[in-house]
């Protein structure tokens, strides 16, 4: 994937709940030409259904290598009020 391409397919995914990318660059030439060989994208989701949704249309994405979906429990204070949602934690990773 071209580096300019990258830039709009990480503001296409901010869309789609991306939290963190970490992408692995190369330089192709002496004009300053990138390209981005691999991605470990995180993305959260606060119900099961949607991870699993997500997973799934990952998974049918020619660059997927990979993925890894973990619960993280939500936080209640004292008097027994959400203070923080349970979250579905998503990493995916992609080869182009």
């Amino acid at each position: 994937m071209n580096y300019r391409d990258f830039i709009s397919y990480v503001e296409n995914r901010k869309e789609e709940g991306l939290n963190k990318i970490d992408a692995s660059i190369e330089l192709l030439d002496d004009e300053g030409d990138y390209t981005v060989l691999k991605t470990k994208e995180t993305y959260i989701y606060f119900d099961e259904e949607s991870a699993d949704s997500a997973i799934n249309d990952f998974r049918q994405q020619p660059e997927f290598v990979g993925c890894d979906k973990k619960f993280k429990q939500g936080k209640m204070n004292k008097a027994g009020e959400m203070i923080k949602p349970d979250e579905w934690i998503v990493a995916v990773k992609f080869k182009f």
